[in-house]
């Protein structure tokens, strides 16, 4: 059975009623380690990203399939999401101009959903 961050704070309202002070610092306490599991949780995830996400120079090797990439605009000087046709062709994804770029990368996953 899976515990929610709600059903641990109604159990510990419960097992200290009659102290209403106590129940409020345990409701901030669950409410405080609840927040930093989600940024231990984040933490990891990031952490995660800069192990397996490395910028490709494009001289070292192309992407293997068509789609869309994050890459490194040498005409604009910034990060964006382009999208890889072949032969080194790179066309920005929210304009479709044809992208000079010095650096690639796979997007990453989407984010699934979270349990609140």
């Amino acid at each position: 059975m899976e515990t929610n961050k709600n059903t641990v704070i109604d159990a510990l309202r419960l097992r200290f009623a009659g102290d209403p002070v106590e129940a409020d610092l345990i409701t901030a306490s669950c409410e405080n380690i609840y927040q930093w599991g989600r940024v231990q949780g984040m933490s990891e995830a990031l952490e995660t990203m800069r192990r397996e996400m490395k910028w490709i120079n494009v001289k070292d090797r192309l992407p293997e399939k068509k789609g869309d990439m994050l890459v490194w605009s040498i005409d604009d000087g910034w990060i964006t999401v382009a999208i890889y046709v072949s032969d080194g062709r790179f066309y920005c994804a929210h304009t479709g101009d044809k992208l000079e770029v010095s650096h690639w990368m796979p997007l990453p996953e989407p984010p699934g959903e979270t349990e609140e």
